[in-house]
């Protein structure tokens, strides 16, 4: 059988850890429409602020998937951790940069994911900023968006961790996998 590949990049927020893991959920419904068979890469990795991943981003490019999924701001946010919002950018450029230079055939997405909560939202303040950064880059780039954070609405603490940062996996099936599924299917079918 043939098969799509779809390679995700990212903080805590796009990697498929046990307790909000999400990629391999929209693998799978993203497979319900597809006559191939679709493959997740999950490049992930909690803490990770966009130089990391820039700094990695020659391992998505290794893999010359079908689609690159490339989610950096929320650890980049963090108040007092130097990563202004202009930088931000300028990482997230020369990610989708690297990706087009070693793998021109591949689809790119920059993705924004969930608000923060109180207690969260001290350790976040500008968050919206970094997301909008987010947003500039996919317009400056030409590259496809995946736009999370207006689907979750206003979030309770039911919604989230007790940090006030991750989702809970109940919000992530309802709003996160829907979401990412149906941005991507088409390029996987």
């Amino acid at each position: 059988m043939q098969y799509r590949t779809v390679a995700f990049t990212g903080t805590s927020l796009s990697s498929n850890s046990p307790s909000w893991g999400w990629i391999n959920d929209a693998r799978d419904q993203m497979q319900r429409g597809s006559r191939y068979e679709v493959r997740t890469y999950d490049l992930g990795f909690p803490g990770r602020v966009s130089s990391q991943g820039l700094s990695d981003i020659g391992r998505l490019v290794a893999l010359r998937p079908n689609v690159a999924v490339i989610e950096y701001a929320m650890n980049d946010a963090i108040a007092g951790g130097g990563i202004s919002v202009a930088t931000l950018k300028s990482n997230l450029a020369a990610m989708v940069d690297a990706i087009v230079a070693g793998s021109p055939a591949t689809t790119i997405f920059l993705m924004t994911m969930n608000p923060a909560i109180s207690p969260g939202t001290s350790v976040v303040p500008n968050l919206a900023d970094y997301y909008q950064g987010v947003r500039d880059t996919v317009t400056l780039k030409g590259v496809n968006l995946i736009d999370n954070t207006p689907l979750y609405g206003t979030l309770t603490s039911g919604d989230m961790d007790a940090g006030g940062i991750h989702p809970v996996r109940a919000k992530v099936l309802s709003v996160l996998v829907p979401s990412v599924s149906t941005a991507l299917s088409s390029y996987v079918s």
